[in-house]
């Protein structure tokens, strides 16, 4: 946890208070959790372009996470094999189902219509 609060340069006590979920005590130290629970507003890219959501998990955190790299790996050099990757994955965000996989032709949609520049976290 002070690793964490020396990154975020805040006090210890402040990640205690708003990420408490995401560490376990062992031996008297905190570590970071595999799998937390926290909220976190983050976009994710669908054909129509980013929109916020809400994500409940790391997981879907990871989810979002790995989209918005095989997107820009495809924007900036062309390598569509991060999106292949991506499969038929989805992810469940406020009760509705994301596909993770935007087709090539969507991207290019979005890129031409300068809607593919996004945040992935809030501010």
């Amino acid at each position: 946890m002070s690793s964490a609060a020396e990154w975020l340069h805040v006090d210890p006590r402040t990640v205690a208070r708003y990420a408490a979920d995401a560490f376990e005590l062992r031996g008297g130290r905190y570590y970071a959790k595999r799998h937390d629970h926290l909220r976190v507003e983050m976009q994710v890219l669908t054909p129509r372009g980013p929109i916020w959501k809400m994500t409940n998990h790391s997981l879907q955190r990871e989810a979002l996470s790995r989209q918005a790299r095989a997107v820009r790996r495809d924007s900036d050099y062309g390598d569509e094999s991060r999106l292949r990757e991506l499969g038929d994955e989805t992810v469940e965000l406020e009760g509705e189902d994301y596909r993770l996989r935007l087709e090539t032709w969507e991207l290019d949609r979005l890129i031409e219509g300068a809607e593919l520049h996004y945040e992935l976290y809030a501010r």
